[in-house]
This record gives C-alpha cells, structure tokens and sequence, in this order.
C-alpha cells in the first residue's frame, strides 16, 4: 500500500530502558496487515506478547530486552509499518508477560477507529491473478490486507471479516492455511478469499441467461462474454467497488449516446477508462504529477488536457471540452476486461503496452439519483440501456462514486470529487481548544457530505468525511442521506457536543440537523456557507498556529445564502475561529427568474448587459428569444447576487456561449474552454497592460466594499470587432483574478493578517485558480488551496464541524 500523508507526529513514547511496552495505536491500522507485520516484527527481535484489534485502532503488548523493545517501539512509528499511523500512546502492560507471541481476538465495543477506503488492486496481486500456476488465476476478486475494497465492505468496526460483507463466505483450507501462517503476506487477512470459497462473478443476459466462471479459473465464461458485449457495441451494467457503472466503447457513438440519454446528460463530459499509462497517453498528454495521481491507490478520475486527434475520435465522450476525464482499472474484474480485449497478452511487458480498448465508465444511476448497490434494483433499473448486467454475489455496504481531481500547476491534487479510494479516509490535526468535544456537521444539499470531528487524545482530533452524496433533491436521494446520517452518528458514541448545518433553514440537511440536535439535546450551531468554505481550508492545516490564526478569504462559488438572506458567491472575508466578518464583495449581477436563471445564462448575459448600459445589445444578442424585454426589465429591478460563477455565466452568455445548460457549470467550463483557444495568445500574460480592462473597487468606512466588474465587462464587450472570442474570454478571466487578488491583499495588509484562502467551486477553474494564487503570491502572502478536501461544497460539512468546535472552545461564548 503506498505510504499516506501521517498527519499528526505520533506522541513521544517513554520506552527507553524498560523491558516491556503497552501501545494503544491509532489511525488507519486495520484492514492493511498491521498485526501481522507486528508480530513478525515482535518474533524477529526476540519480543513475547500480543497484538489485537479494538473499537479505537490496534493495542500492542510487548516483553523482552530493553533494547529491542526500544527498537519495536520506533519501528511501529516509522514509515516501515503499513497503513498509517496517527499516534501511539504508551500505557503501562497489563499483565505478565506470555510464553510467545500472539495475534489475539478482537476486542468487539464501540469506538473510533479509522475507516479504510477502498483502493486498487496491487501489483502482487495483479501477478498472482495473471500467474497460470497460481491458484487465483483470473479470481475476479483478488485482493490482499494492503488492496481492495474497505469502506464499501464494512458493517463495523473493529475490522474483522464478521463486520464486512465478506462474513457470509467461509475460507476454504488453504484460505485457512494462508491465514494462519506468520510468512504469509495474506496472514490474519479479514478479506481473504479464492475461487473456491470467495465470491462468484455471473453475467446476465437480456433474455435472463446467466453465465458463470467455473471454480477452477479454465473457464471465464462471465469476463469472456462480458468483453465480447463492449467489443460488439453494447453496454454493460457492471458491479463495481461502490455501485454500479455503465461500461461501453468510447468510440461507439451509438453506445454513447444511449448512455447519455438514459442518465440524461446530453452534453456533460463522460470519463473514459484505459488499460494503462501507455494506452491513456494516446489520447492525453500527461504530466508526470497527472500520471503519480493516474496510477495512484486511489484510482480517481484525472482531467487531463486532451491530444489534438482525441476532440474528432471521441465526439460524444467531452463534446467541446480540452481536458479529458481519465481512470485507469482498479479492480480485477476491470483487469480482466481489458485483458480479453488484447487478446489475452501472456506477460507482464505485453499487459503494460498500449492497447486500443478504450471505454466510457460513468455511474449508472439517472440524474439526481443515488448510486445504485442493489442487483435487483440495477436489472430492473437499468432495462432500457443495459445489454449485459455483469453482477457478483459481494454486497455493497456502502456507496462510493469515482473520486475527480485535476492536478495544478504546483503538483497539488485539486479535488473535484473525493470518494472512492479516498474517502472516508480520516486526517489528524490539533484541537481547536482544550476538551475539544466531537461534533456532527450535516453540510449543505448540493454535493452533500457528513463531517464527524471527533477527540483523538493528546490534543488531537480525527476529521471523518463522508464520500460524496450527491444532491438532496429526490426522495430516495434523501433517503440515501439518512442512511449516512445514522452511521456517522454512530462515529461520535452517545451524543455529539453539537450539531453543525448551513444557516439556510430551508435546506433538507438543516432540518434533518435541527431535529438530531433536539433530540439529543445539543446546540445546533448553523454557519454561513461561504464562512463553511473558508474554515474548511483552514482545517486542512495541520500547523498548530492554524487555529489561533486569523486569516483573509476569498468564497467564490455560485449560491450560497449570506447573512442578510441575499444570494452570495463572490466573497471577501475576515476569518477567525467561529467569528467571520464580511469585508467585500461582487457588484450586484441582476437575478432574472432567480434559479432559472442559473440553467439559462441567457439571463444573466441579459442582465449584465443591461448594469453596463448595453440594452441595445442585449436586444441584439439575444432578441430571438421572446422574454428578453421583460427580463431587461427584471434585471434592472430585481433580485440579484454577488455570486462569481453567476458572473461567469453571464460573460459565457455574451461571448456566445450555451443560452441552455444541462449541466451545474456548464456555460463556465464553456468559457474557461473558449479562453484556450490559440489565437491572441499574447493575452495570455497574466499582466497589467490596460487600465480599461479594470476591475474597481469602490467604497470606503466600516461598510463592506464592491468590486465594480462592469467597466470590465464593458471593456470586453466593446472590443468584439478588435479582439477575439478567445482574447476576450482569457481577458475576462485574468482581469477578475486580478481585482480579487488586489481586493485580497488590500484586505490582508488592513487587517494584519498574512495568508488568504482560496474556496469555492469556482476554483474548479484552472485558469482562474492559477491566476489568482500566481497574484497573491507575488503580492507576500501565504496562500491555502483546498487540496485534502474538495473546492467546492463537498468541504462545507467540515468548515461547519470546525466552525461549530471553534464555538464550543471559546471562552464565554454565547448560546447559539
């Protein structure tokens, strides 16, 4: 298992001279082979004692000489152990010492230990799996205690295989055998399992046929006619780690396209899947970062900037889009399919070669629906666009989506969507007080997740976030919710010390916030949305000073309610602890029939239009649709917002992008596309050329300041006969990154404070997040980029976890 970020430094252990040690061990220690590696490690120095999981993490005990139980103590700390160690805590032995050395039953109680997420396949097993001589030759559910599935498998804690779903298959004797021996890398192995005892891999056909691999591996009907079914044009329902995706050839346009319309996304770009790095490299130019986060444990889905050829081989994947969405397999199953596709390649070199196979594999589940977990439900769903539904008898526990994240120019991952392989994987920080109490944080409706801050000892607290929901919309979205809702509150015993929710009492998750705070009879402490986004940044820090340090934020998103009830999104503010001042912010853009207009830019091109006294060109521009006068009227008189991508959204509209969306973002990604384009590239600059291009802002006193984008924007729409679309759009994008790092900085040298955060899921834009962190650099501050957690409102549960903790620290707080 590759080595994680450890977080937290383990506490100082007093060791040195004694002849036996009891550890308490935290982190993520089960499920990854810890025991065993301890006691081989204890047996190799001479040591006799036990190992045993428990509710927390792993107790150790250890007797001998003194020197080897100083050096057991500093291996099981160091990067040498597998998983990842959080803290270990030395506590007096407990009993005598034992003849030898033991890996002892579980201690079954309720507790906090760290939940593992799932993770690809390793290269061991891939060797065994492709291996002829090997008994699980083509096992379909080849894994071992450092790969495979964990969160999605896991019913409790500790983890032992009676709380996964892997309980209901009995090992057979050399499954036994392997368990039991100490040499054994599958040793106390909780997910071990072969052909013979583990779980069976069928394909269903269309008429109801079901074919089977046989037990012996000579026969892979299933993964056979499964590859025969993509080959020949048709889409496959496959069951996958955390639900099940839709799997067809990417250059079949008709498979494509009936995968769209059944999840009904006509334009969103679909992520593709490729057997290896030399397969995606024909379609993606990758830097070595994309390739080190590509080939990574975690599996995600990488946007990588497309080749020339792939727009024209790959119409219907990302229509219009430069960057590609590309996965590599992460499972055995998808090893498998890809080997059938080349043929059956008889070596190691001849795997890793390029292979033409290249499939979309996007979730199967309809839009704003849960993902889908159930066979039955996935037959009976999926009948109208499934040829083949490839299934196995390993339930799912618990969803888990295919994480996305694209790489930055500084090598940092910036999550777009965290979940499988990552999720929900914990953190270590310190604690914002003393007797830091934990805390349920229920996040907002779109890109739902649950946040439990919880005390850890020492002055730590674990951070555990859910993998990401989805939206709240739908009833069985919300009855998904729930069903989290219940096994996070599980993670903090009794009670929590608070509840945490966004401050908009509408939202599903609010209510649901309300009502288990009642009834536990807690504070429900409710946050503003763009403070969430800000102190999630913050708890990402794990410097100590994080806490204590006031700091500049820019929210940049597009809705969330402010705290006079309006629509905000383009945010300046003051952050410290569970106190946010709001210093500045977006010059009101009109809101021409409010929501709508965020699935009809036209709209807002209207409406920004109009703020720069450009009527006759909004009549111009958009005089075919019937509204526009009425909603010229609308926008000069009423609602509106100061949110950044409605902005972009408006520009989009101006510049001649979608007047329709079908998708969150879709007019933005438009522009931030339009501003790649290969003409004026020397706009491309970053600089200070042209004062008309400015950004202003104006104010002065107490009361916040507005930064005026219309002179900006005028500018822009004026130079349509001297400038290009695309000189225009990467205009639009340098000269708004420039106002909000100047208002930033500004704005850090009032207030004394050196670091500004940047959130918000406008920073999904590359450009824009790149710009803007280059200007605030020069400008001699300490930037703070969402990296563990993603840019946009997936962080909100943890900002409001943080923020409602901040709250219960400080000294004579107030009731909320």
């Amino acid at each position: 298992m590759a080595r994680l970020d450890r977080g937290a430094v383990p506490a100082a252990l007093t060791t040195t001279g004694a002849t036996s040690a009891r550890l308490v061990v935290t982190g993520l220690v089960q499920g990854v082979g810890f025991r065993p590696w301890v006691a081989r490690r204890a047996i190799a120095l001479g040591l006799r004692g036990r190992v045993k999981n428990t509710g927390d993490g792993v107790e150790i005990e250890v007797h001998g000489a003194a020197d080897a139980v100083a050096r057991f103590v500093a291996a099981v700390t160091g990067d040498e152990a597998p998983g990842l160690v959080a803290r270990a805590t030395a506590w007096p032995p407990s009993s005598t010492a034992p003849m030898d050395f033991s890996i002892d039953a579980s201690d079954v109680d309720a507790g906090g230990a760290w939940i593992g997420a799932d993770t690809a396949v390793c290269a061991p097993c891939l060797d065994e799996l492709f291996d002829p001589g090997n008994r699980r030759y083509r096992h379909p559910f080849i894994h071992c205690p450092r790969c495979g599935p964990r969160f999605t498998i896991q019913r409790g804690v500790p983890f032992d295989r009676a709380r996964t779903s892997l309980a209901a298959f009995v090992e057979c004797a050399d499954c036994v055998a392997e368990g039991r021996d100490p040499d054994d890398r599958r040793c106390h192995d909780q997910t071990n399992a072969c052909r013979r005892c583990g779980p069976r891999l069928w394909l269903r056909t269309r008429d109801g046929r079901r074919l089977e691999d046989d037990s012996d591996g000579d026969d892979g009907a299933a993964i056979t006619a499964a590859a025969a079914l993509l080959a020949g044009g048709g889409v496959l329902a496959l069951k996958g780690m955390g639900g099940f995706h839709l799997v067809c050839r990417a250059d079949d346009d008709d498979a494509v396209a009936r995968v769209r319309a059944f999840k009904q996304r006509p334009t969103r770009p679909l992520a593709v899947m490729a057997a290896n790095v030399a397969s995606a490299s024909a379609w993606v130019a990758l830097e070595p970062a994309e390739e080190a986060e590509l080939c990574g444990p975690a599996r995600p889905i990488v946007l990588v900037r497309r080749r020339p050829t792939a727009p024209s081989s790959l119409p219907l994947v990302a229509p219009g889009q430069a960057w590609l969405g590309v996965m590599l397999p992460s499972t055995a199953i998808h090893h498998l399919l890809f080997w059938e596709a080349a043929g059956r390649p008889a070596t190691t070199t001849a795997r890793a070669q390029a292979q033409p196979a290249l499939w979309v594999v996007t979730s199967a589940n309809r839009r704003g629906e849960p993902l889908i977990i159930d066979d039955d439900v996935a037959t009976d769903a999926l009948v109208d666009v499934a040829d083949g539904w490839l299934l196995h008898d390993r339930a799912i526990v618990a969803r888990a989506d295919d994480s996305v994240l694209r790489v930055r120019d500084d090598g940092s991952p910036c999550q777009l969507r965290r979940a499988r392989g990552f999720a929900p994987l914990p953190w270590s920080s310190t604690a914002p007080g003393p007797g830091s109490d934990a805390v349920l944080a229920l996040g907002t409706d779109l890109k739902a997740t649950i946040c439990v801050a919880r005390p850890a000892g020492d002055g730590f607290i674990d951070w555990v976030v859910s993998p990401h929901l989805g939206g709240l919309g739908g009833p069985a979205a919300r009855t998904s919710f729930g069903d989290v809702v219940a096994r996070w509150q599980g993670l903090v015993g009794p009670a929590p010390a608070a509840v945490a929710c966004d401050a908009h009492p509408d939202l599903h998750s609010s209510r649901v916030a309300a009502t288990i705070a009642a009834a536990a009879g807690v504070p429900l402490v409710e946050v503003g949305h763009h403070h969430a986004h800000i102190a999630a940044v913050i708890a990402e820090q794990i410097d100590a000073n994080a806490w204590d340090t006031p700091v500049i934020g820019l929210a940049l998103d597009g809705f969330g309610v402010g705290d006079d009830g309006g629509a905000w999104g383009g945010e300046l503010l003051h952050v410290d602890g569970d106190r946010c001042v709001r210093l500045g912010h977006l010059g009101p853009l009109g809101l021409p029939g409010g929501d709508r207009a965020a699935r009809e830019p036209w709209r807002l091109g209207v409406a920004a239009l109009v703020a720069c006294d450009r009527l006759a060109m909004a009549r111009a521009r958009f005089g075919d649709e019937p509204l526009v006068d009425a909603v010229a009227r609308l926008a000069a008189s009423g609602p509106s917002t100061s949110s950044l991508g409605r902005l972009f959204d408006a520009a989009a509209a101006v510049l001649g992008g979608p007047r329709r969306t079908s998708f969150e973002g879709e007019a933005a990604l438009w522009l931030e596309n339009l501003a790649l384009g290969t003409d004026d590239d020397d706009d491309d600059n970053d600089s200070d050329d042209d004062n008309n291009v400015r950004c202003v802002w104006r104010g002065d006193g107490d009361a916040p300041r507005l930064l005026d984008w219309r002179p900006l924007l005028t500018h822009l729409v004026d130079a349509a006969d001297t400038r290009s679309a695309a000189g225009r759009a990467r205009a639009f994008h340098d000269g708004i990154a420039r106002a909000l790092a100047d208002g930033a900085l500004d704005a850090a040298r009032r207030t004394a404070c050196s670091t500004v955060v940047l959130a918000g899921g406008c920073l999904a834009n590359r450009r824009l997040d790149e710009a803007l962190t280059r200007r605030l650099v020069r400008g001699g501050v300490r930037v703070w980029r969402p990296c563990r957690l993603p840019v946009g409102d997936a962080a909100i549960s943890v900002g409001q976890a943080l923020v409602a903790m901040c709250h219960l620290a400080r000294p004579g707080r107030a009731s909320p």
